[in-house]
Parts: C-alpha cells; sequence; structure tokens
C-alpha cells in the first residue's frame, strides 16, 4: 500500500488525514483556502463555497471585465470561433460512442465523412492532416460543408493540424476534432442512457424533466465552462471548468501528484462537486503546462468518467447546462 503525502501545509493548518491505496492523488497547488479536517467531505465543499482572493491578485470578476460582483457572469472575451450558420437548423441526432473515454462523432467536412472526436474543451473545430493529405489537402486550412448529425453548419473554414498526440491512441482513422464551436446558437445533447450513446444537435432544447440539475455556462476565449469545486481532502477551490468530452480523466490546472505517478498507477482526484454530486477518487490527471492569459481563468476539465452519466444538455442558446442522469457510483 502506498501512502500519499500531501502537499506543504500552511501554518496553523492541522494535520491533514492521509489516504491509503494504489493511486497517485492529486493535491491541488496554488492559492487554495487552507481547512482543518472535516469529518465529511461535503463540509469542506460548503466551508470553501466563498474563499478569498489573494492579497493583489484580482478577482475572477475584474480579470473578466468588471462589472457587477457575480462570481459565475457571462465572459465577454472573443476569441478566433468559426462563423457557423444557425438559420433554419433542425434537430439531428446520431449514435455516438465512447473509444478510450473520448466522445465519437460521424461527421462529414467536403468528401471527408467519418469518425471525428467531440472536445467541447477545445474552442475551434480542426481537420487531422494526416487526413486532409490524404484528399489532396496541403494547405494550412480547407473550407467546405460541414455536416454533424444530418445538420448542416454550412461552409465552413477549418484550420489543418497535427492531432497525433490527441488522435494518436485510437484504433481507427479519426478525421478530426469537433469543437465547442459546433455548438454556438445551437442546443447539443449527449445522451447516455441505457448504456448507449445519442448525439443530437438543435435549435431548441428538450422538454425539461424532473429531477435535473441546471447550472449556467459561461464562455472563455470560446469554450463553455461550468461552476464546480474540487478537493484534495484537505483543501477545496470553486473554478470554472471545460467540459472534457475528448478524455475520461478530469484535468485539473496549477496542480502536482503527491508522488511521481509509475506505471500502472491510477492517478485520482479526491472529489468533485459538479451540478449539485459529488464525486469520489475521480480519475484525474495534471498537466505538466499552465495556460496563460484569459485561458488561465478555466480551472481544468471535468472527463466523461464524470459527464457519461445520463443526459447532457449544452444550451448554448440561453448558455445553460442541463443534467438529467444517474448520481455517482
Amino acid at each position: 500500500m502506498v501512502r500519499v503525502t500531501l502537499l506543504p501545509r500552511a501554518a496553523g493548518e492541522a494535520d491533514p488525514e492521509g489516504v491509503e491505496g494504489e493511486a497517485a492523488v492529486i493535491n491541488l497547488a496554488g492559492p487554495w483556502t487552507p481547512h482543518h479536517r472535516f469529518k465529511r467531505l461535503r463540509r469542506l465543499f460548503s466551508a470553501a463555497a466563498s474563499p478569498s482572493t489573494p492579497s493583489g491578485s484580482p478577482s475572477p470578476t475584474q480579470e473578466r471585465g468588471g462589472g457587477e460582483s457575480r462570481p459565475f457572469s457571462r465572459v465577454l472575451i472573443s476569441a478566433g470561433i468559426l462563423a457557423l450558420a444557425a438559420s433554419g437548423a433542425r434537430a439531428g441526432e446520431t449514435r455516438c460512442w465512447l473509444d478510450k473515454g473520448a466522445v465519437v462523432v460521424p461527421a462529414a467536412f467536403g468528401d471527408i465523412a467519418g469518425d471525428f472526436v467531440l472536445d467541447l474543451a477545445r474552442s475551434v473545430s480542426a481537420l487531422h492532416d494526416t487526413r486532409a493529405n490524404m484528399n489532396g489537402l496541403t494547405g494550412t486550412d480547407a473550407t467546405a460543408t460541414l455536416s454533424v448529425a444530418g445538420v448542416s453548419l454550412g461552409r465552413v473554414t477549418l484550420p489543418i493540424t497535427d492531432l497525433d498526440a490527441q488522435t494518436g491512441r485510437f484504433d481507427t482513422t479519426i478525421n478530426g476534432v469537433l469543437g465547442a464551436d459546433i455548438a454556438r446558437g445551437r442546443v447539443l445533447t449527449l445522451d447516455f442512457r441505457g448504456g448507449d450513446c445519442r448525439f443530437t444537435l438543435a435549435a431548441r432544447a428538450p422538454a425539461r424533466r424532473k429531477g435535473g440539475a441546471r447550472v449556467p455556462l459561461t464562455w472563455i476565449v470560446g469554450i463553455p465552462v461550468a461552476p464546480a469545486i474540487i478537493s484534495d481532502g484537505v483543501r477545496a477551490r470553486p473554478g470554472l471548468f471545460a467540459l472534457g468530452t475528448a478524455r475520461a480523466t478530469t484535468v485539473v490546472s496549477a496542480a502536482r501528484l503527491s508522488r511521481p505517478a509509475k506505471a500502472g498507477d491510477q492517478i485520482r482526484l479526491r472529489a468533485l462537486q459538479f451540478a449539485g454530486q459529488l464525486f469520489e477518487q475521480t480519475p484525474a490527471e495534471a498537466p505538466s503546462e499552465i495556460s496563460a492569459g484569459p485561458a488561465a481563468l478555466i480551472t481544468g476539465d471535468i472527463g466523461t468518467s464524470v459527464l457519461a452519466r445520463g443526459r447532457l444538455i449544452l444550451d448554448a442558446r440561453n448558455d445553460v447546462l442541463q443534467i438529467e442522469g444517474s448520481p455517482p457510483d
């Protein structure tokens, strides 16, 4: 058994409770609010709901352009978002599936038709250079009609880029990545109920059902983000998280592992509170690079190990995320 040692504690903080197990547990670095031990993790989350801003640091509201003091007010940051025609789009539905934790959706870009990874934590869709070259496209971008789930998004220009780092792990050919730009002005639904996966792109949200949660969405550099709270068991931090539909793990920025992970180790985040539900020992990872600029306002990505439960409705017309589904295991 491996005993996990948490990050050095702030002055006056009580000794943390150890966590044992064959897992490398993520410890949260950065301006966390310290807490003494709690018998129940929910109490820790409750106490962390209003952390103090580090001295001399701008508040998230100030850094997003000021205005009234609202913790998750809309971020008005322009980015290179594709101009996708939204008028006249009717609901389209298609089968999707999870492959190595990523949501894969069939789509067509001109003559290139097949599998695309859905990555809502990416602002702009892109075409894989290997697939583009096979079709004689050798420039830095290409323009054609993009269709997803039977819905034509009109003629769009996609960058042609090397996606091997993201798509190399798949056994089948991945033609490109569908980013959050396909959802702008529309309603994107991922339905995992019944062990299946259905992808829908529509002009209106489906009827709301009882028992679901509604979470406000904010857009940062073209990426929809939602509020959540993360904890390593001793410290907790609220933040804005992207919807990481291209991986199973939850990515936490400004974090490090308690010890170097070895081959076969499972990396876990102690807890994640999202949409009114508590997820414990969530599969996670800590990136080696930290984003700069406006993207640094994004605390991380919530992976499909959390998202792929029930029905997820991203209503980009009203900036609301509606979640209907199964509770945590």
